[in-house]
């Protein structure tokens, strides 16, 4: 099918009630993706309170105008929608086509009937999200690419190829072949393997005779054994072109990515890639994009996973909900494994308006969504049914609908394994009994996901002899001895902290408390991140992500961590999400000779702590004491170094300098390494307030404007603090701990134009 891009040129517009009636605030251009929620100031008495991060709801319309050429007329028109957040209704013309309830799972709707042509046609999406509808941030809004598919009379269905291949490397091939017309035609499909560079490797023609107003599928099988595998060292990736020929003319075609590999799940050899057992070290990801909002750019998905591989993952959890394509795109391509997750709840919901009030009528047809469109991934090894069920007990048919959907699933794929996170049972009567309880509905899985319950592994695995077990969630401050135990039991394929990214929404889960007034699961406002990621919003490392280095033997130098002197170190009250809360600076002006807090965290046999020059002893580091140091000194403005030791020997250094008067701005910017829907590119712009020598003045929390230049375009500025209330679309924001970033679109990838001011001073780039 011909695919027409129409991300750009549309009215967006604020729906208000009034009695009866829908008001229609004045219409604005927007591109998409697009995310409302970011774009405007949040609300502390907003409905989804800190879990969507304290921002609004509401209806909003989308208007797209499209010219219709009389070519199209005869053909089939379908709009693809990849993610419209949500209860989200179309038109054409102001006909009504379809609604698509779920915010995550991507649709079509085909509006044929209703286009005029040679005239312009009017797109209309409705979007209502009432809110409380999610326990994250969910953004608002259509976040996700449109286009426009147009076919012939005979035609490749969307999400209609299929690519299975075997242990000696056979591929077959399924495709389902519309024929929209009214006679039966004779048509040849062609199948051609092309390799990474574009070279024809297989090829093979079947004739075929479809029958009318008939969908069918056609099954080829082409036999290889000289086809290069997919791994995580060796993301090889191979193209399907697959043409309908009528004579020699072809009338359609499509082409998918696919990799040649070979997975297995057993208690005995744990999780295997072609034939080597893999441990997973794992992340759990929410669908945004950090200051971005939901709005899914193609450079912005690349680079959440490019955060990862650099990071020592090989694995990414999708909680709770299916990714966007180009995500999934960007693991294939760089070697990440995945778990594609479906839903949160089913029939019982969690959240007054959320997907539970749709579950029953609808379920089929996103599980059919997320599986149909992502199945060609070789990057995908498990299908996730869900997250934290409430009918995980039996009750409301839980153990039947755990059945139904595993099965359901496999009907549409069964090359890859089911899972489905499993919490506790919140009833402390019922949890002693959680592994007879939980039977039934994990039964049908083929791994099972334990939530925060590693301690539970070698107990159930006697119960279950055959049971395969991979932590689906897990405390990053117990990432230590969790990992212990997945290197210890073969039947424990890996772990997945929650979180690897850190997120908008669940607003203040991950913070350390030092006030008895500060109470409950989440923050009250103005906080705004979960603040449990390894890794924060602008891409920064956390504390934790250095601690994760040691545990998972990364490469890396000391890493030095202070206790800010400016908060009560002796009343730190941290959650199971928390980590320990430091910054890794000394740069802490007005506490100079008051007691402060270090932690190194390193893999070396020692560690010696020097202080402008003075030696505060050699400690014993690494595995004996799990990568961790401390030590207490007496702040004074310096140097601060740490010397890693092994077997006696000096193997590495950091040191940390204390930042003098600011004098500027210093910049570093990366570009997303493939070009955006539109042609043109994201570039990251990470900014530092820094003092003559470069260091990074960690007080700054001055103003900066950053003005956009030359075919330069903005689309966020931000930064990590979790409390922040700045809007992200606009040009002004405060550094956070010395440190901003700026999210840019470019239209010439090899210029770009910006200046940023900070108080006096003004930096060009």
């Amino acid at each position: 099918m011909e695919r027409i891009l129409l991300n750009e040129d549309w009215k967006f517009s604020v729906a208000e009630i009034d009695k009866y009636f829908w008001i229609q605030t004045p219409e604005q251009k927007v591109d998409i993706p697009h995310d409302y929620s970011v774009t405007v100031a949040r609300d502390k008495e907003a409905k989804g309170k800190a879990n969507n991060a304290f921002c609004v709801d509401g209806a909003y319309d989308y208007v797209k105008k499209i010219y219709a050429p009389k070519e199209w007329e005869g053909k089939k028109l379908l709009l693809e929608l990849e993610g419209v957040y949500m209860n989200a209704s179309v038109f054409c013309n102001g006909n009504f086509i379809t609604r698509h309830p779920y915010g995550y799972t991507e649709f079509h709707c085909d509006i044929t009937k209703y286009i005029k042509y040679e005239s312009e046609n009017e797109i209309k999406v409705t979007v209502i999200s009432n809110q409380p509808n999610t326990r994250w941030y969910s953004g608002l809004g259509i976040y996700r690419p449109v286009w426009l598919l147009i076919g012939n009379d005979v035609m490749i269905r969307p999400w209609g190829t299929y690519i299975t291949t075997s242990k000696s490397r056979e591929i077959q091939v399924s495709t389902e072949v519309e024929n929209n017309s009214n006679e039966e035609k004779s048509i040849i499909i062609r199948h051609t393997v092309l390799d990474a560079d574009g070279n024809k490797v297989l090829k093979s023609d079947t004739n075929y005779t479809c029958s009318a107003s008939s969908c069918e599928t056609i099954t080829v099988c082409m036999e290889n054994e000289n086809l290069e595998l997919w791994s995580l060292d060796n993301p090889y990736l191979y193209t399907m072109q697959t043409e309908i020929l009528c004579g020699d003319v072809v009338i359609d075609e499509s082409k998918t990515k696919f990799g040649v590999r070979d997975i297995s799940f057993d208690a005995q050899n744990g999780f295997m890639l072609n034939g080597k057992t893999v441990k997973l070290k794992g992340g759990c990801v929410h669908h945004d994009c950090g200051i971005l909002g939901a709005a899914s750019y193609i450079g912005a998905e690349r680079r959440k996973v490019r955060l990862h591989r650099e990071n020592g993952y090989n694995a990414i959890r999708t909680a709770h909900n299916p990714p966007s394509k180009a995500f999934l795109d960007a693991c294939d391509e760089m070697g990440i494994l995945v778990i594609d997750e479906i839903f949160d709840c089913w029939n019982v919901s969690k959240t007054t308006n959320d997907y539970g009030m749709f579950f029953e009528k609808y379920w089929k047809d996103d599980v059919t969504s997320m599986v149909k469109r992502d199945r060609n991934h070789p990057s995908i090894i498990m299908w996730s049914t869900g997250n934290e069920i409430p009918e995980r007990d039996g009750s409301s048919d839980g153990y039947n609908t755990a059945a139904m959907l595993a099965d359901y699933i496999r009907s549409l794929d069964d090359t890859r394994a089911v899972t489905n996170a499993v919490c506790i049972l919140y009833d402390p009567e019922a949890q002693e009994h959680f592994a007879e309880i939980t039977e039934k509905f994990i039964e049908p899985l083929d791994v099972a996901g334990y939530n925060y319950m590693p301690d539970r592994y070698e107990n159930d695995a006697k119960l279950f002899p055959e049971r395969v077990f991979y932590g689906s969630e897990a405390f990053a401050n117990d990432i230590f001895n969790i990992w212990e135990k997945v290197e210890k039991f073969p039947y424990v394929i890996g772990d997945f902290v929650w979180t690897s990214l850190d997120y908008l929404g669940e607003a203040g889960i991950g913070r350390v408390k030092y006030s008895k007034d500060d109470i409950g699961f989440v923050g009250k406002y103005p906080w705004r991140y979960a603040w449990c990621g390894d890794i924060d919003v602008c891409g920064n490392k956390r504390p934790q992500s250095y601690y994760r280095d040691c545990v998972w033997n990364n490469e890396m130098k000391p890493y030095i961590g202070v206790h800010d002197p400016e908060k009560d170190y002796e009343n730190e009250d941290a959650s199971m999400w928390s980590f320990a809360d430091l910054i890794s600076s000394w740069t802490f002006a007005g506490y100079e000779g008051k007691t402060v807090h270090i932690e190194v965290f390193s893999c070396a046999d020692e560690i010696e702590l020097i202080i402008n020059g003075v030696s505060l002893g050699k400690k014993k580091a690494g595995y004996e004491m799990q990568y961790k140091v401390m030590y207490e000194a007496e702040y004074q403005p310096g140097t601060i170094e740490a010397v890693a030791y092994k077997d006696g020997a000096q193997i590495s250094r950091s040191k940390i300098c204390t930042a003098g008067q600011c004098v500027g701005l210093r910049t570093d910017v990366s570009k997303s390494d493939c070009a955006e829907l539109n042609g043109t590119v994201l570039a990251y712009v990470m900014i530092e307030a820094v003092d003559e020598k470069g260091n990074v003045c960690t007080q700054s929390e001055e103003k900066i404007k950053f003005n956009a230049e030359n075919g330069v375009r903005l689309l966020a500025l931000g930064n990590s603090d979790p409390l922040s209330e700045e809007i992200y679309t606009q040009s002004e924001c405060y550094l956070y701990r010395g440190r901003a970033l700026a999210i840019v679109e470019l239209t010439d990838v090899d210029n770009i134009d910006f200046n940023i001011e900070l108080s006096s001073f003004t930096f060009l780039h």
